[in-house]
């Protein structure tokens, strides 16, 4: 049987469908999921500050283990009541889903770099995870963005990577940072990059279907 050619025009419009569907779903368990672990990366932010003001407390990097230990439960919870075999995922969906997955495996394994080395006295190790949430996790945002055509995400990854590498040269330089400056940037990138667009996105979608109505 021959199959059906598809011109360019029903093509974009397939594409366009994909976009659509999958800003839709950003408005649904998904995109909570997303908020959960950005305010988690918040709070936590302002735990290390609060701890740091208290001196000799060499276990203060423990406190990044709050972001995974609690995230982790209320992700998996979400995941499993959204992924109810109801929806049908488009390759934009999967897109996404992958590039996320990669940012999980990678945190994985910087989360073991960051409990091994302070092992042996290198205490400031745990520096990696804040580069990890805004040069990487900053980067893949940015490309989410790109992938369903959302200029917030864009703006606010490309925010989060430039925060990074300007943390990175000054260190590179041997120019003093306060841990408490570089934590309100790091709280910083993950409003702009997660909360705001959020925010946005949803009140558009909530505009476009009151309209529908």
């Amino acid at each position: 049987m021959e199959e059906k050619k598809i011109t360019p025009e029903e093509g974009m419009q397939v594409i366009t469908q994909m976009i659509e569907a999958s800003k839709q779903r950003m408005s649904m368990p998904n995109l909570r999921i997303s908020i959960i672990w950005a305010t988690l990366a918040i709070v936590t932010g302002f735990i290390v500050i609060a701890l740091n003001k208290v001196e000799n407390l060499p276990w203060v990097s423990l406190a990044w283990f709050a972001i995974p230990g609690v995230g982790l439960p209320m992700h998996i919870n979400l995941a499993n009541k959204f992924d109810n075999g109801k929806v049908v995922k488009t390759t934009i969906d999967n897109i996404n889903e992958g590039i996320w997955k990669a940012l999980g495996y990678i945190a994985i394994g910087v989360t073991v770099i960051c409990c091994l080395m302070p092992l042996d006295g290198y205490s400031k190790t745990w520096m990696l995870m804040v580069f990890y949430d805004l040069v990487v996790v900053g980067f893949a945002t940015a490309i989410q963005g790109i992938v369903i055509k959302q200029k917030y995400y864009i703006a606010g990854g490309g925010f989060s990577v430039i925060w990074g590498f300007a943390i990175v040269a000054l260190i590179i330089c041997d120019i003093p940072v306060s841990i408490d400056y570089i934590m309100v940037f790091y709280i910083q990138a993950f409003l702009v990059m997660f909360i705001v667009p959020a925010a946005i996105i949803r009140n558009k979608l909530n505009s476009r279907q009151k309209c529908k109505n």
